[in-house]
């Protein structure tokens, strides 16, 4: 049987069973939270060299990267935004499968962090809004040391 209560300011709803002896109860506060922010990091090594630049960069080189994708939504019936399982079925067949071990200039003119951060962003957008969330941000490292971090606007997250 379904009976609410308040614990340090915070309404729950016990949902009428136990689990190891424990009341099961979920927080109706939880399911009013409007944007919620899921976070998966991958790896991949791809060489590139930088076009119209003077310095070390411009030779030939490689990298490990490191990719962090955050999408956000609201909380769904099933209390999950999201599977993380989707979120990392997505990024390696539309990202990681195709610039993974791979010279980054045969697929941008000029493969800068900013460039190739720019083009996850907008490469995950649409197949990200067909499971209801949308892309909040992506940050792709460059080594230990060097990050850049893309966040669309609220128009470009939030069309159709």
């Amino acid at each position: 049987m379904q009976s609410d209560f308040t614990l340090y300011g915070i309404n729950y709803s016990t949902l009428g069973r136990k689990v190891f002896n424990v009341e099961v109860f979920r927080c109706k506060k939880i399911m009013e939270v409007k944007m919620y922010y899921l976070s998966r990091e991958f790896t991949f090594d791809a060489a590139h060299r930088i076009v119209n630049y003077q310095g070390k960069c411009e030779k030939l080189h490689g990298h490990t990267y490191r990719l962090k994708v955050t999408v956000a939504g609201k909380l769904g019936d099933n209390g999950m935004v999201i599977d993380f399982a989707i979120i990392k079925k997505v990024v390696n067949e539309m990202i990681i499968d195709k610039l993974d071990h791979c010279y980054l200039n045969d697929l941008f003119e000029n493969p800068t962090t900013e460039i190739v951060t720019h083009w996850i962003y907008m490469t995950l957008l649409p197949v990200f809004k067909k499971y209801g969330c949308t892309v909040h941000e992506v940050s792709l490292s460059e080594g230990a040391n060097n990050t850049v971090t893309f966040r669309g606007d609220d128009n470009e997250r939030h069309t159709e």
